[in-house]
């Protein structure tokens, strides 16, 4: 009965001591990824927090794959639009550098001030009532156009659906030619995502605009 207990006692002992290895690995890992990524990646002003799922963890650094790996960052700025609350959900992950992923999927806030910054054309932009609203001036008076972003390969376009000038409801066809040239093909791009990953998705929220993309065999760092 002695040497059972004195069995069970080390192989406890020997257990603990595995899954304190196990996450003292686990976060160096971690900390080692965030800092190639803060390196390689353009935009990315400080390490991401990263966190590297499933259990344990000493097997997938043995077979050289991580199976999830999760990382956020405050703020990213790519190619000169700044996004905000950065998370990206990577899967299949390669444990030696260059790191690469199988399978990547980002969502990324950004606002209308942001967006404004990168556009070609001068526009007061705002969110109302769940639409994106642009603002400018046509013969002193007050014109806003209500836009609908729309993902399209790694850009965003931008379509009128409407026109409200001073106060009323106008046709494209009764604004001038110069106003309405200029609207048309609204479109800014996203270049600083990882090389093969697109935009997927647009959506407007209260506080801007909610990028999703999506991508695979994507490198994580610089080449």
């Amino acid at each position: 009965m002695r040497a059972m207990i004195w069995i069970v006692v080390v192989l406890t002992v020997l257990l603990a001591g595995a899954v304190v290895a196990d996450g003292v690995v686990r976060q160096q890992t971690e900390e080692r990824i965030a800092t190639e990524m803060a390196a390689g990646i353009p935009g990315v002003e400080q390490p991401p927090a990263v966190s590297i799922g499933g259990f344990p963890f000493l097997t997938q650094l043995m077979a050289g794959r991580l199976g999830s790996v999760h990382v956020t960052a405050p703020t990213a700025t790519v190619e000169g639009l700044r996004l905000d609350d950065v998370v990206v959900e990577l899967t299949g992950v390669a444990t030696e550098a260059p790191f690469r992923a199988e399978h990547a999927v980002m969502k990324a806030m950004t606002t209308a001030d942001a967006v404004e910054a990168v556009l070609s054309v001068e526009l007061d932009l705002s969110v109302r009532d769940g639409s994106l609203v642009a603002s400018t001036t046509v013969l002193g008076l007050p014109l806003d156009l209500v836009l609908v972003p729309r993902a399209a390969g790694r850009e965003v376009e931008v379509d009128v659906t409407g026109f409200v000038l001073a106060g009323a409801s106008v046709q494209s066809a009764d604004l001038p030619g110069s106003i309405t040239d200029q609207l048309q093909g609204i479109r800014f791009a996203v270049e600083g995502l990882p090389a093969g990953m697109t935009l997927t998705a647009v959506d407007i929220t209260p506080d801007g605009l909610r990028l999703s993309a999506e991508g695979r065999d994507l490198a994580l760092t610089a080449a």
